[in-house]
């Protein structure tokens, strides 16, 4: 029998506007706080320390032994009957604690694999971080002890199972799309020039680079072709500079930061959504949010066949094509399809067909909440 549940979520997302990703903002304050009360703790750099999200109710405590001690004073006083522990061994911890206290299920959210991701991090963006196998073992160990784990993907859960953790255990929790906001727009009707949108993190590991150089080979055939760039991150200058130097500045807009709810506007402009992303293995494992979100707004979608979530998402949907991570195989079919604007169209409509049917986010709150009124009550 269903009833009211009350649900705790531990994380540390520092977004100071959406404390959560979208996925857990999607799921749990749009759909499931409608039925359950939802309580989140965070770690955000913020003058409030208590306030309500949408319809969540947040405690910010930035310091970490106030943190905990802030929690269990919460956990105290409040009966819950679930917690969420979100992608770190200390939160997942701290949920063990909580779970063994109070007799509560603990549901994991596993999104990276620590020891390829600890490289990558060393690689990119800090060369004195220590790797993460041990982290990773010892992750592994506790992570036994959760009622549930939710990786981003069956590919992330293969590798889970490939370190002894229970298939049983495993519950895919992928991205999504909200359907809602995303809406499907008329596909524009001007064929003299095409226009072509990349919305996500402008990071140097993301080796945009190659949209620049397709983007040249674009112009070659249509001088006035755009690609609206959306986003910021730390290879925004070396992108820009690139730009310039292949004198496409006026081919190439950079938009900066655009609100959430604001980026579809942008989709709507544009003929065809560009999805590159390098195939590195935490990238190979994840779950491609602006690949649903392009779909529920019925854009093509051309992205790179080295990511197996992209193979599986088109093919299946029928909307967009597959290529090759460089810059010829992505210009070459940036021009052929938008010279068949029919097929294009097409393929849009079929992805927000999919989309609608198998990923929009309302979809995955009621799969969830089912799953976890099982884990619950049976």
């Amino acid at each position: 029998m269903k009833r009211k549940l009350k649900i705790l979520i531990l994380t540390y997302y520092p977004n100071q506007s959406i404390p959560l990703r979208t996925q857990l903002a999607e799921v749990f304050g749009k759909y499931l706080s409608k039925k359950h009360k939802i309580v989140a703790f965070v770690r955000i750099e913020s003058e409030k320390s208590h306030f309500f999200w949408e319809n969540i109710e947040f405690y910010n405590v930035p310091i970490f032994k106030k943190y905990v001690k802030k929690l269990f004073q919460v956990v105290n006083s409040e009966k819950f009957d679930l917690v969420f522990s979100r992608d770190a061994l200390s939160l997942l911890l701290i949920g063990i604690l909580i779970k063994k206290k109070f007799n509560i299920p603990l549901f994991f959210q596993f999104i990276n694999p620590i020891k390829y991701f600890a490289e990558f991090n060393r690689k990119w963006h800090n060369p004195i971080s220590i790797g993460g196998s041990i982290k990773e073992i010892v992750l592994m160990k506790f992570m036994k002890k959760a009622d549930l784990i939710l990786p981003p993907s069956e590919w992330m859960g293969k590798y889970l199972i490939s370190n002894k953790i229970d298939k049983k255990k495993i519950y895919i929790f992928e991205n999504g799309a909200n359907v809602d906001l995303f809406q499907p727009s008329k596909y524009p009707q001007s064929f003299k020039n095409p226009k072509f949108i990349y919305m996500g993190t402008l990071a140097k590991i993301r080796k945009l680079d190659i949209l620049i150089k397709a983007m040249k080979i674009v112009c070659e055939k249509y001088k006035d072709a755009q690609l609206f760039m959306v986003g910021k991150g730390n290879d925004l200058n070396n992108l820009r500079n690139l730009t310039r130097m292949y004198d496409l500045e006026k081919n190439i807009i950079f938009t900066g930061l655009v609100p959430y709810e604001n980026v579809h506007k942008y989709v709507s402009k544009s003929h065809i959504a560009l999805c590159p992303i390098p195939p590195y293995y935490q990238y190979q494992v994840s779950s491609p949010l602006k690949l649903f979100e392009y779909m529920s707004c019925s854009r093509p979608v051309i992205a790179n066949k080295e990511i197996p979530p992209h193979v599986k998402t088109i093919k299946n949907s029928k909307g967009g094509l597959l290529v090759d991570f460089n810059a010829e195989s992505f210009a070459k079919s940036m021009i052929k399809l938008f010279q068949t604007s029919e097929k294009a169209e097409k393929m849009g409509l079929n992805g927000r067909k999919w989309l609608e049917e198998n990923q929009s986010y309302e979809r995955i709150a009621k799969d969830f909440e089912n799953k976890v009124l099982n884990v619950i009550f049976n």
